[in-house]
């Protein structure tokens, strides 16, 4: 009777001690990507359409709720913004091709492009041992993925010699720096290619050599926009006409940007001057490949282009930035807005449905967002915890946690998920797990008679009595 009693008083004890034991809980990420489509579409019923917008004045962001999200990208082509790009492209000085100030402009523009989280890329191209150059191609996809049109916004960075080349061309640079750094904020069905070419000065080389690449790869290009001096004005007239150049098969892209002109007017005051047909800037190089293409052009003719007075201070920034607005609303119809939506609800959670205490298990989830953004997802534990902020994730990627559980308990797991713009889903439905006492008393005796050796030998010695 007296090992019985000694045995029950020890064993409670040890039952004491262990409520005292205070684990910490872990969680660790990884990704699997998801290949199968059945994963990612079984758990998804309703999309949330939570539209943003983005309003501009000249460096300050405000959001805001907006029907018209092509207006709201309009207005973001402000003076501020292409003032600043101007007065960088005309920091490297005059930007003939091949020389080191032209080398540099492009690597800032690389750099720019690189910096928005764009796919970047060099096309290196040579006409003579004397001649060559590099254009700079930007790419933001498109994510309709059962249509793979290409639309292309571009401009020549490259000067004459004796020019700084502000209007020639640092305005239609400025205008596709200025879009790719409004577009990239937002999603779109087609792809968006950012192009900034060089040897247009010596005869469109580096235009010239694109277009036969794109046409020798068969990309589906379907509208191309060049901007090439268009940012002087010097009276109220001039500031109020862009001319806009094209060829026959093109028309239908002046009368798109017409269109979109008059159904802005109150923000943009442009009328468009139909041109004809131009062969003096890069958009001619993809007429010659069978590719639609049009070519914005200040109204009136800059009398300092192709000198050394070509600077900012000879140029109209409030015309060149209409200029480039009217640019926009014409690039996102072309490329087809998509509103800016939250993630989908994640799917509800898979794992062990029953454990042990103090012990790690795995849980999956995943989440697809509408727009393609990456996503981050806070898993609730159900033990009135929760955890951070855990990611990013590429939108369909299967997301793996560890978490382990201090109690013993019926808990129920949920997860919840925001893309990187900070619009929330709801929260998923819940797996409901059990962490039985029976189950993991063993384990916490174990625990505890190693961790008090003294006790386990008294308890050796008393059994044996």
């Amino acid at each position: 009777m007296r090992k019985i009693i000694l045995v029950i008083a020890i064993f409670c004890i040890i039952i004491s001690a262990s409520v005292s034991i205070q684990p910490s809980s872990l969680e660790h990420i990884s990704i699997q990507q998801v290949n199968t489509p059945e994963f990612v579409n079984d758990h998804y019923e309703e999309i949330f359409h939570n539209q943003r917008d983005l309003i501009i004045t000249d460096g300050e962001y405000d959001t805001e709720y907006s029907s018209d999200p092509i207006l709201s990208i309009i207005e973001q082509g402000t003076v501020g913004l292409i003032t600043h790009f101007i007065e960088d492209i005309t920091s490297f000085g005059p930007r003939r091709t091949t020389t080191d100030a032209c080398k540099d402009a492009g690597k800032y523009i690389f750099q720019q492009m690189t910096d928005l989280g764009l796919l970047v890329s060099y096309h290196n191209w040579s006409s003579s041992s004397s001649l060559y150059g590099s254009n700079i191609e930007a790419i933001l996809p498109g994510v309709d993925s059962a249509n793979e049109e290409v639309v292309i916004v571009c401009a020549h960075y490259d000067s004459v010699a004796p020019s700084p080349g502000a209007d020639d061309n640092g305005a239609g640079t400025a205008a596709v720096l200025a879009a790719a750094t409004i577009m990239s904020q937002y999603t779109f069905n087609h792809t968006i290619r950012f192009l900034t070419f060089d040897g247009e000065e010596q005869g469109l080389h580096g235009s010239r050599y694109y277009a036969q690449h794109v046409y020798e790869n068969e990309d589906p290009i379907v509208a191309v926009l060049n901007l090439d001096m268009m940012g002087y004005a010097s009276n109220p007239d001039s500031e109020s006409k862009v001319v806009v150049f094209d060829n026959e098969e093109s028309t239908w892209l002046t009368d798109l940007t017409a269109s979109i002109s008059v159904r802005y007017n109150e923000v943009l005051n442009l009328e468009v001057v139909h041109g004809g047909y131009s062969g003096r800037s890069d958009h001619a190089s993809f007429h010659g490949a069978g590719i639609d293409a049009i070519f914005y052009f200040e109204y009136e003719v800059n009398p300092f282009y192709h000198t050394s007075s070509d600077t900012l201070e000879n140029m109209n920034p409030s015309y060149a930035s209409n200029v480039t607005k009217l640019m926009l609303g014409t690039l996102a119809e072309l490329a087809e807005f998509v509103p800016q939506q939250a993630p989908l609800i994640p799917t509800r959670p898979q794992g062990p449905l029953n454990g042990r205490i103090d012990v790690e298990y795995e849980y999956t989830t995943s989440v697809i967002d509408p727009n393609a953004d990456e996503v981050y997802v806070m898993w609730d534990w159900g033990d009135d915890s929760t955890s951070d902020w855990l990611g990013p994730f590429t939108s369909g990627e299967v997301i793996t946690t560890s978490r382990s559980w201090e109690e013993n308990g019926d808990f129920e797991i949920k997860v919840q998920a925001k893309d990187e713009h900070n619009q929330e889903s709801g929260w998923s439905d819940p797996l409901s797990i059990s962490m039985p006492k029976n189950k993991n008393i063993n384990t916490l005796l174990i625990r505890f008679l190693e961790e008090h050796p003294i006790i386990y030998e008294l308890l050796q010695m008393v059994l044996k009595v």
